[in-house]
């Protein structure tokens, strides 16, 4: 770079004088050169911004407002509806509620306790049998528990058939004496009547206890259905839930 192309790059970046530092007094303000005074120019400036910043806020609810209003547009005028007239808002469309569907009914049929079945046929005799399906063990219980107690009541009468004629007789005389062998005959005859039906009355409690026990088990006695040789036991147990 010779000394003519040094000289016109420094022409190109001008630099001040030397001693020549800028401060307030050398200055002078460009409203003061303009002829206007700075005390003059602000209150003009507030008044201008503050006028700016009402009609910003002035726009913003008015805008609030046209939103607000149905019918109304952005930036639109706002419609106002009839007085009488009813307003329709789209509703939010909601999902289906599922159907509860109903509980079905409990058909399974719940067997009373072996324990609840025995006194069944304590209070009747016959009932335990019912329940458990042995109508044919109800009915023999029934009529052999009939004929017990059918035939102890004839053994009383007959008994108070011989105190009459104790009563009646001259003690010592044959007639006296034999009015006593017959109401201690039948008198005997009473109490094995009524053993003989207590007796089957714990029989047949016990039956119907047994029979509860096993009403859940199944047994099959028969030829093997796949064809063997012999005689085939098959034992079940039910289980209810």
């Amino acid at each position: 770079m010779d000394s003519e192309d040094f000289k016109s790059f420094c022409r190109a970046f001008p630099t001040s004088e030397v001693g020549s530092i800028p401060t307030r007094s050398r200055h002078v303000p460009r409203a003061a050169r303009d002829g206007a005074s700075p005390s003059a120019l602000g209150p003009a400036i507030r008044v201008f911004l503050v006028l700016a910043l009402a009609a910003a806020a002035l726009g913003l609810a008015w805008g609030g407002a046209a939103a607000q209003v149905p019918g109304a547009s952005p930036g639109g005028p706002i419609v106002l509806p009839p007085r009488d007239s009813v307003v329709v808002t789209p509703s939010v469309p909601q999902a289906p509620v599922p159907k509860k569907e109903e509980a079905r009914p409990d058909t399974t049929h719940h067997r009373s306790s072996p324990f609840h079945v025995m006194l069944r046929s304590a209070v009747l005799p016959g009932w335990g049998q019912v329940y458990n399906g042995k109508l044919l063990k109800a009915g023999v219980v029934v009529a052999g528990e009939g004929f017990l107690v059918y035939k102890a009541w004839t053994e009383l009468q007959k008994e108070n058939d011989a105190v009459d004629r104790i009563n009646s007789s001259v003690p010592g005389s044959p007639e006296y004496d034999q009015a006593i062998e017959d109401r201690d005959e039948h008198m005997n005859i009473k109490i094995n009547y009524l053993w003989w039906t207590v007796a089957v009355h714990l029989l047949q409690m016990a039956d119907a206890y047994v029979d509860a026990n096993l009403a859940d088990w199944s047994a099959e006695v028969g030829p093997d259905p796949a064809g063997a040789p012999g005689t085939r036991v098959a034992l079940a147990y039910r289980v209810r839930f």
